[in-house]
């Protein structure tokens, strides 16, 4: 208890600290954390044929870098079946500095953090084990957009419900109460969402596009599309040797409060376009790297079908048996 309360006061103090630095400099020194830390894709691979080489070994931390409305609740799900749930802390943005007790419930940092958060928090500082496993899942932007404004009207408890309902999704795209609009997924792997820090941020938008690619390609150890998200799995199976990843889907909105895509005006769908326009680019280049190491990993079409198939039948047995 000593030692838990002594960690758990010196990152309280520290957290002021921190926030009182510019976002520029947190997003500099998290980057450095990582690359301290990262087992990158390369090494990914090079742990594959050595079946007693685990990449997430208990010097390792676990992170899912949680885009909203990516499947992210789904990829929850599946790491707990495959990682000591005991060893875990999930959170939302602004929890973390809220619940730093709880960070330390074990009087260390936990092994696996998992939760929306973007570049610029501070439980990058806090890991203590030598190494990190960090992916994470971007999604084509206009049906994340439109996935989202269901997500928010259908919530309650989320601080844009009353408005999403006064709103039409064109009238909410424009809203600059709404940060998850505008190209959201590029400005969190930036660190450049919260507080609309963006707006003082001088790239062009050639530069956030690039910056956004390389962030994705050798901060993350692997990443995954939510369109091919059966095949992203197969790469979690390869490269981090799960065996647990059948699933059904999780924090669905209901196909009776769903917006259709294909009902939607094209006025709309160019609105979102435009002030997503850096997100299209980036999901466009990170669908090819995608797709490049899938075939690295020979994760094919029949793989995939496959996968499918026993996912099927494994739910049909559960309900069968009520396990």
């Amino acid at each position: 208890m000593k030692i838990f309360n002594r960690q758990f006061s010196v990152a309280k103090s520290q957290t002021r600290k921190w926030y009182s630095k510019s976002i520029a400099d947190r997003n500099q020194l998290n980057n450095e954390a990582i690359d301290e830390r990262l087992i990158g894709w390369d090494e990914m691979l090079d742990n594959i044929p050595d079946r007693k080489i685990k990449p997430f070994h208990e010097k390792t931390h676990v992170v899912f870098f949680h885009i909203p409305k990516t499947a992210g609740t789904t990829m929850d799900f599946v790491i707990s079946k495959n990682l000591a749930v005991w060893g875990m802390f999930k959170h939302n943005d602004g929890d973390f500095d809220q619940n730093i007790a709880g960070f330390y419930k074990l009087g260390k940092a936990p092994r696996t953090i998992m939760g929306h958060h973007d570049l610029t928090s501070y439980f990058y500082q806090l890991l203590e084990r030598e190494r990190m496993v960090q992916f994470t899942c971007v999604r084509e932007p206009v049906s994340r957009v439109v996935s989202y404004y269901d997500f928010v009207k259908t919530h309650p408890g989320h601080p844009n419900y009353k408005l999403a309902n006064q709103l039409s999704l064109k009238e909410f795209v424009k809203s600059p109460k709404s940060d998850e609009m505008h190209n959201a997924q590029s400005l969190r792997l930036l660190g450049l969402l919260n507080g609309q820090a963006f707006k003082k941020d001088k790239r062009t938008d050639a530069e956030l596009i690039s910056d956004s690619v390389n962030q994705l390609k050798n901060r993350y150890s692997f990443f995954g599309v939510t369109e091919q998200f059966d095949a992203f799995l197969m790469t979690l199976a390869k490269l981090m040797k799960w065996h647990d990843n059948y699933y059904q889907r999780k924090n669905v909105t209901n196909k009776k409060l769903k917006t259709n895509i294909d009902e939607i005006d094209t006025e709309t769908i160019d609105l979102i376009k435009q002030y997503n326009a850096i997100d299209i680019e980036v999901y466009r280049q990170a669908k090819e790297i995608f797709e490049q190491r899938c075939q690295t990993l020979q994760i094919t079409d029949q793989v995939v079908r496959d996968f499918q198939s026993r996912n099927v039948e494994f739910h049909q047995l559960v309900k069968a048996n009520k396990i």
